[in-house]
């Protein structure tokens, strides 16, 4: 047998038990892929995936250390799903009342969590990583849901507060449905005072603290009050700053401020008592912690911020 013939056959040889290798591998991958597609169940809800953490079942007992996430929780109906939540939640609703106080992100009660043995725990805000591993070793899922910034951040997260607990399409489903609710109530809110002040559009400050912290241009409160149909005084700065030098030219036809700062702040600064809104009697308190939670309740707030700034608006209604 010359040289030639036997490496054509050793070649031949090579290539035939490099075949049931690939088929083996193709089967192999065949195979994990149809495992991950029958690990969805019937109705296509689970499991659900975020970035980091996935959630194999419809979870029993949740643990919430965001006063944000607890109160969209209890909005979309999945308070009976709650088996604790953070030290900071004041939101009061009878179906939580009386559920274990278990901390905050930066100082979790890991032996209260670990009693109550949870599926997943909610916050908007990353752990530390020491926390995060305990947390992991009682085998909770940690998902992470950061504040809503903007209309479509809001979206996005009554969507994932859905999936969580009802999965990829039931709960997706009930988390849009309450946002498209809320959003067409703003739309409504517009086109009340866009109607009723249509000669000029009412230029609106949101004053968070004294004496120039108020709701800019890149703000969610700050676009929020641009939502429902006013000018907002401070859109074209950021950061909740509104520069000192610019103070002069504040004017607003109505103030929106904190329940902190009280008609007494108002009436004491040089900046609020030589507004429009200051002459005209338009200085309007509210609670905006209410905002900070992001559910029902601050659309609730929109809707009253706009009766008491334009009633006109709201008069056929009444």
């Amino acid at each position: 047998m010359t040289i030639k013939k036997l490496i054509a056959l050793l070649l031949a040889f090579a290539m035939l038990l490099a075949v049931p290798a690939c088929s083996k591998k193709e089967k192999d991958t065949g195979s994990a892929g149809t495992s991950e597609s029958e690990s969805m169940d019937e109705n296509g809800n689970f499991p659900v995936k975020f970035e980091k953490a996935r959630i194999k079942e419809a979870p029993e007992r949740v643990v919430s250390l965001s006063p944000s996430l607890t109160e969209i929780i209890c909005d979309l109906g999945y308070f009976n799903k709650l088996a604790g939540v953070s030290d900071y939640c004041t939101y009061e609703n009878e179906d939580i009342d009386g559920l274990p106080k278990v901390g905050t992100i930066n100082a979790p009660k890991m032996e209260s969590i670990e009693t109550i043995k949870p599926d997943v725990v909610l916050t908007s805000s990353p752990f530390i990583e020491a926390d995060l591993v305990k947390l992991q070793q009682m085998n909770a899922v940690v998902v992470v849901l950061p504040r809503a910034k903007s209309m479509q951040e809001l979206e996005t997260l009554y969507t994932d507060v859905g999936r969580i607990f009802e999965g990829e399409t039931d709960g997706a489903a009930k988390g849009k449905a309450l946002f498209s609710e809320q959003s067409a109530r703003i739309d409504e809110i517009a086109a009340k005072i866009k109607t009723a002040t249509v000669d000029k559009q009412p230029v609106a400050a949101y004053l968070r603290l004294m004496p120039l912290t108020l709701a800019t241009g890149d703000t969610f409160e700050g676009q929020l009050l641009e939502a429902i149909g006013f000018k907002n005084s401070a859109s074209a700065y950021g950061e909740w700053i509104y520069p000192q030098d610019k103070a002069i030219d504040l004017m607003p036809d109505v103030l929106f401020y904190d329940k902190a700062i009280g008609l007494e702040g108002v009436k004491g600064s040089q900046i609020y008592n030589t507004t429009p809104a200051y002459a005209n009697s338009k200085c309007f308190e509210f609670d905006f912690e209410v905002f900070e939670r992001q559910g029902i309740r601050m659309f609730d707030m929109l809707e009253d911020m706009a009766k008491q700034a334009c009633p006109e608006a709201f008069a056929a209604q009444e």
